[in-house]
């Protein structure tokens, strides 16, 4: 009874989670490439693998699919709040500082030394 609770579960469920994360994507240009590098990662690393040798069935892979999609609806979702030009702008400044002072503390040590 209660695995023909989960399974009713699994079925209702797949139609609304099937096409949610391309709500959260809002770009069909994204949604493309996520769906052909998304279908390509699911080919590789679970069909050719080893999964195809285990079974026939799809379900597993479809699985994997819809996971890995409403993972990354809810990744574009949360980093769309984030502030990148401000956040690249400090962190390389904060990078070309340190490798700037870096270079002038090596460049004075090899000057010293080729003087001695």
């Amino acid at each position: 009874q209660a695995s023909k609770k989960f399974f009713l579960y699994r079925k209702n469920n797949k139609s609304k989670t099937s096409n949610e994360w391309k709500k959260k994507i809002n770009s069909k240009v994204v949604e493309f490439a996520w769906t052909k590098f998304c279908n390509s990662i699911v080919q590789h690393w679970v069909c050719d693998t080893w999964y195809s040798a285990l079974s026939p069935d799809q379900e597993f892979p479809e699985e994997v699919r819809r996971l890995l999609n409403s993972i990354f609806g809810e990744l574009c979702l949360r980093t769309r709040g984030i502030d990148v030009k401000g956040r690249l702008l400090r962190d390389i400044c904060h990078v070309l500082m340190r490798n700037l002072t870096l270079y002038r503390t090596v460049s004075s040590r090899v000057g010293r030394l080729e003087f001695e």
